[in-house]
């Protein structure tokens, strides 16, 4: 039982590595958009960003 635990926590903190890492690239990606389209275009693309946000969120949970 304690190895099926400990695999869990393992699984667990790999997808939170994992998720840091995109989340961290993503906002990486925005700085740059943000600067490069114009404030109506990136409105949109921050809503895009958002509902992608959600569904990965909804994924890992």
């Amino acid at each position: 039982k304690n190895d099926m635990r400990a695999g869990d926590l393992h699984v667990g903190a790999e997808r939170l590595a994992r998720a840091v890492l995109v989340s961290d690239q993503t906002e990486q990606d925005l700085a740059i958009l943000e600067e490069d389209l114009l404030p109506a275009h990136f409105d949109l693309v921050r809503k895009k960003m958002a509902n992608i946000e959600r569904i990965c969120n909804a994924n890992n949970n």
